[in-house]
């Protein structure tokens, strides 16, 4: 558990030298994907997240910007974390996937502020398959940097020990705003 609780610290360490790098990565990817994350209703079977195709692009962009970022903290990408808040509420719905864009679990849970450019990033698997089991998600973010853990609910068969490294954006206009993350192993 000592692990899980030094990898934010050394990660927003990392990450503070290097927000800009980020944002420009984040900057550059494609608008396509971005609509598609912010305009899906994760609630909905006919989402537009529900086309593997769309959530192939999805995939390729998280891995194009964050995969160096877990190599350097000798973590491998094993999925994606996709989702989006549409209200000044910060409920967010999202998805886990694996490395083949298959979701392996829905997720809910909500983002909070604690000064304007940061805060907690907090969630539960609201229905996971069954080889998973029930996950719950404890992090933070800070200046656009999200780094969260993934971790097991209770004492299941398989135990999940996941880091969630990548990006939010929060709309302050409208309250709305997104994240995506890889998912990764650092064991």
């Amino acid at each position: 558990m000592t692990r899980f609780a030094l990898l934010p610290l050394a990660f927003f360490a990392n990450a503070c030298a290097d927000t800009e790098g980020l944002e420009d990565t984040l900057t550059d990817a494609e608008t396509e994907v971005r609509e598609l994350i912010e305009s899906s209703d994760f609630d909905s079977e006919k989402s537009a997240m529900s086309d593997h195709g769309a959530r192939m692009k999805v995939l390729h962009t998280a891995m194009a910007a964050f995969e160096k970022d877990a190599h350097r903290q000798g973590c491998e990408a094993v999925g994606v974390a996709v989702g989006n808040w549409v209200d000044r509420s910060f409920a967010y719905k999202g998805l886990f996937m694996d490395m083949k864009a298959r979701p392996f679990a829905a997720i809910a849970g909500d983002i909070t502020y604690v000064n304007n450019n940061d805060g907690e990033f907090n969630g539960f698997s609201v229905k996971s398959a069954p080889e998973v089991g029930n996950l719950v998600i404890e992090g933070d973010w800070r200046d656009g940097v999200v780094q969260a853990d993934v971790l097991s609910s209770n004492d299941q068969p398989n135990q999940v020990a996941l880091s969630m490294i990548g990006a939010i954006e929060p709309n302050e206009r409208y309250g709305g705003g997104y994240f995506l993350t890889l998912l990764a192993d650092c064991s």
